[in-house]
């Protein structure tokens, strides 16, 4: 491997250490996220990575943290190389002020896909970019996640023997992992090219998953406290069909499981939920899920909970207010809490 990837240096951690060193951080996340929502700071993480590395299921483990108002996840994979914009796709979803925003790809993999010829101009691109951002108050925290040839074969082969995921694995994936020394170096060139002083590149070893998710948990917490210290940065009506009136008298609230049941249900469920996700994006199935209720009634704690199994690459997370439609296809709704000025919706 090249000097910045480096096998040797992978944190490996036991589930207790993992559990142990992580839990407080998650606390500390949702504590920043709600001290950047009311300061009015816009934060942008960026994810890349090799395939398989683990960017999915960090990301999913970061949103568990979240709250699921407050937040949007992006996935801006298979940039069109043709579109004479090609960064517009990213500054429609940039945040807004008070916005906590992921992008599982980005403008890097633009560069990554262009012509030997094009990438510096890219990179060049990239910085601007990024420059203009971060004077205008934004907070960038980048990170990119690889993992070595061998333990990316063993990713590849376990998704493709699973039904559920075995779709994710392409011919290009295997053609990737046999050009591995060669796409670890133009991921090198790119990183060295646009690794900037307001939004420096995070290298995390992804060869242990657990070692990773805490790795990404520390680097995030300990860059926005620093930062968020230091810097300041009307639709048609829907025409819906009848339905039986229904009263909120004939809600059951007596309803209650012990603990042992709860876990033992709910983890039968998630595992439900993975699968038929998979299933219907395979079917090509659009699935709207929509949340009201009382305040305080849980709803963002059931929608954690509801997407923690889901891979988010296949969703898309944003707020339904009283008097805003839904615009895009494949949507999961949160509720319309206090993060009303969400440009996701």
């Amino acid at each position: 491997m090249s000097d910045i990837f480096q096998k040797d240096v992978c944190l490996k951690l036991k589930k207790s250490e993992y559990k142990s060193m992580v839990d407080p951080l998650k606390l500390k996340l949702g504590e920043i996220q709600r001290k950047a929502k009311n300061d009015g700071v816009p934060i942008l993480i960026i994810f890349e990575g090799l395939d398989a590395s683990g960017k999915g299921a960090t990301i999913n483990e970061l949103l568990l943290s979240l709250d699921p108002r407050g937040y949007k996840v992006v996935n801006n994979d298979y940039p069109s190389m043709k579109d004479k914009f090609i960064f517009r796709k990213y500054w429609e979803n940039l945040p807004g002020k008070g916005e906590f925003h992921i992008f599982d790809r980005s403008w890097h993999y633009c560069a990554f896909n262009s012509g030997s010829d094009q990438v510096t101009r890219r990179c060049n691109e990239i910085n601007e970019t990024e420059k203009m951002l971060t004077e205008s108050g934004v907070i960038i925290v980048k990170f990119f996640l690889y993992i070595d040839k061998k333990e990316q074969k063993k990713r590849f082969q376990e998704a493709e023997s699973d039904p559920a995921t075995a779709w994710k694995v392409k011919p290009e994936d295997w053609e990737k992992n046999r050009n591995y020394k060669k796409i670890l170096n133009q991921w090198e060139n790119i990183i060295t090219q646009t690794n900037n002083i307001n939004c420096e590149w995070n290298i995390i070893c992804s060869n242990s998953l657990r070692g990773a998710r805490a790795e990404v948990y520390r680097v995030l917490v300990e860059n926005l406290n620093i930062r968020l210290e230091n810097e300041l940065p009307e639709p048609e009506n829907l025409s819906l069909p009848y339905r039986k009136p229904f009263s909120l008298k004939e809600v059951n609230l007596e309803k209650k499981l012990s603990s042992k049941e709860y876990k033992e249900k709910v983890s039968k469920l998630q595992d439900k939920i993975f699968r038929l996700q998979h299933e219907l994006h395979i079917k090509k199935v659009p699935v709207v899920i929509a949340y009201e209720g009382w305040d305080a009634g849980g709803k963002g704690g059931n929608i954690r909970r509801l997407v923690e199994p889901m891979d988010h690459v296949l969703m898309m997370l944003s707020l339904l207010q009283h008097q805003m439609i839904m615009r895009e296809k494949n949507i999961i709704s949160g509720d319309s809490g206090d993060f009303s000025q969400s440009r996701g919706i």
